[in-house]
């Protein structure tokens, strides 16, 4: 698929791996630029899963059988995704929230793995701001 998801699967395993890229793929039609498809289909799904906290919900990860522990996670997005280089599809609500920067070292704000915080903490924060975008904080339920 990819050199990204080849260095996924080399950290984590090929079933892990395919499970990252099912849970970015399930959310893309959610997506302003659902069709909007980048040079890395692998790191296109990481991207997604990102936004839609697809590895650091507890909730989620069981949806999506994610087991790689979040640490390992970022750290190897932080690493390897090169997510400063990602030209596809993204969550503009994460974007606009700050949630990508932790992933991406030329952006961090230096908070990074050491800031705490609980899972799921930025869904929580994007149903907060839903209502002003004339969106249903409703829209995280349906799944």
């Amino acid at each position: 698929m990819s050199d990204t998801y080849d260095s996924y699967c080399g950290a984590f395993g090929k079933e892990q791996a395919e499970r990252m890229f099912e849970a970015g793929e399930y959310h893309r039609h959610e997506l302003a630029e659902a069709g909007l498809h980048g040079s890395d289909p692998f790191r296109d799904a990481v991207a997604i899963a990102i936004g839609f906290d697809c590895f650091t919900s507890d909730r989620f990860r069981e949806y999506h059988k994610i087991t790689v522990p979040v640490a390992d996670i970022r750290k190897w997005i932080r690493e390897h995704g090169d997510l400063y280089h990602h030209d596809g599809p993204k969550d503009y609500i994460s974007v606009m929230l700050g949630v990508y920067n932790e992933y991406i070292p030329e952006m961090d704000s230096g908070a990074g793995e050491e800031e705490e915080r609980e899972p799921g903490d930025y869904m929580e924060r994007s149903r907060d701001i839903l209502p002003s975008l004339g969106l249903s904080p409703d829209i995280f339920d349906s799944f």
